[in-house]
């Protein structure tokens, strides 16, 4: 395959990671939102908002951007958010664009490998060098480690993997009772490591 112009990679995580990962760091939600524990969170009403500076106070506004594009209303929830947005990357192949689907668990395993396959589908000739990427997005301190979670409680995962949209899923390459513990890693590479002692010291997340 070899078309010019720009190559969109889309990157999907495993949703019993991905949950406790966004109600840990709720960047772009409502302060309410923010201030939920994870079993509000799963079952709130998804509230996107931009905070913006007004008269020196900051404020929230509807962020209609990440509201359902069919309804035009917000998500009933985060899991009907992230089926609509897996759908609507499985829509993208089919458009005349560049694009890499891609699971965060294959990336973070193998980097170098996987940037070598990419490389080579799409006719790009890549750098000499390969520099990985050991900090975590938005330049928080500290090396990437990957967190371990608090345990999902019987009830919450229950409504997880019952409103979960399991053809989408799989489509995305996931097996939903196979949750990888540290996105893909083993349990011995050094990252992984570093995540046990964190927690240790820590505590979950």
């Amino acid at each position: 395959m070899e078309r010019p112009g720009l190559l969109v990679v889309i990157v999907r995580r495993h949703i019993l990671r991905w949950l406790p990962s966004v109600h840990a760091s709720p960047f772009e939600l409502s302060s309410t939102m923010q201030r939920m524990n994870f079993s509000d969170f799963i079952r709130a009403e998804w509230t996107p908002v931009w905070r913006v500076e007004r008269n020196g106070e900051q404020i929230e506004k509807p962020a209609y951007e990440d509201y359902d594009p069919e309804q035009k209303r917000r998500f009933e929830n985060a899991l009907s958010m992230r089926s609509a947005k897996l759908r609507y990357f499985d829509e993208t192949a089919s458009m005349p664009v560049n694009v890499v689907l891609t699971r965060f668990e294959d990336v973070n395993m193998a980097p170098e490998r996987w940037l070598s396959e990419v490389a080579e589908t799409f006719a790009i000739t890549p750098s000499k060098s390969f520099t990985g990427v050991g900090r975590y997005r938005g330049g928080a301190p500290g090396a990437y480690r990957p967190r371990v979670f608090r345990r999902i409680a019987p009830p919450d995962r229950k409504f997880i993997l019952g409103n979960v949209d399991t053809e989408a899923e799989e489509q995305a390459g996931y097996v939903l009772a196979d949750t990888p513990a540290f996105d893909g890693l083993g349990m011995f590479d050094r990252r992984s490591i570093r995540g046990v002692v964190r927690y240790l010291r820590k505590g979950p997340a």
